[in-house]
């Protein structure tokens, strides 16, 4: 289960590296840069 768990935080932090850089180039916002 550990594994499990280790491999979605995994997953989620890659989603967030790549959704930034792609909310950053359609429009750039304050709110977004918090992101």
């Amino acid at each position: 289960m550990f594994h499990l768990k280790t491999m979605v935080g995994l997953q989620k932090i890659v989603v967030l590296h790549t959704l930034k850089p792609r909310f950053h180039r359609r429009n750039y916002t304050p709110e977004l840069g918090t992101f």
